[in-house]
């Protein structure tokens, strides 16, 4: 009985793995190789928890200046309004004053005089997706899909006294949160920064 060769062996197992790509390319390339980055405006609840999560950590990580006694009034500079259903810059002020009064500070209502005239620099407050899908969503048959959806907080800090004098620049600070979910046929991964207790998990 005749038995193939060492390289009739190789040539076979070639033309088995192009038989089976060949098979396999109508589900892999005309359905849709989908890649795409956005910024969202109408929020899920997972969107709200990305952007409050990095606000909190930016106004965790910025360098304040010594408050404690003091009476402190904030100004908070953005690119415009970032948002016509959600005021972003209203709650990093709040949140940023939740920390002076954690540290001992005075918040200064409008209009009195003031110790320490703090001004919140924002760069940025928002978020950015990634979408890739491997499959026919038109049939909705998908091999492989991986998500990814981040927020971003940039903020610094200018700090001066009663009579215009600097008395702290605080460095730029820039921190993110995340959620990624991969699904791979039936079997769907999870791994996120925003729910502390349940960081990974699969469906």
């Amino acid at each position: 009985m005749w038995r193939p060769g060492r390289r009739w062996r190789s040539v076979l197992k070639a033309q088995a793995i192009r038989g089976l790509l060949i098979l396999l390319s109508p589900l892999l390339t005309v359905g849709c190789l989908y890649d795409r980055y956005t910024s969202n405006t109408q929020r899920s609840a997972t969107e709200q928890l990305l952007v409050s999560t990095s606000v909190d950590r930016a106004v965790e990580a910025v360098e304040l200046p010594e408050v404690s006694g003091r009476r402190v009034a904030v100004k908070v500079v953005g690119l415009g309004h970032i948002d016509e259903d959600y005021d972003d810059l209203q709650y990093l002020q709040t949140a940023l004053e939740q920390r002076l009064l954690r540290a001992d500070g005075i918040l200064a209502e409008k209009g009195d005089a003031a110790d320490l005239r703090m001004t919140v620099l924002v760069g940025a407050v928002g978020t950015v997706e990634r979408h890739f899908t491997l499959g026919l969503p038109s049939y909705n048959v998908g091999v492989f899909g991986h998500y990814k959806q981040q927020g971003y907080t940039k903020m610094s800090l200018l700090t001066r006294d009663g009579s215009g004098e600097i008395v702290a620049d605080s460095p730029s600070v820039m921190e993110r949160a995340h959620h990624e979910v991969w699904e791979l046929l039936m079997i769907v991964w999870r791994r996120q920064d925003i729910f502390p207790d349940r960081a990974v998990g699969i469906d």
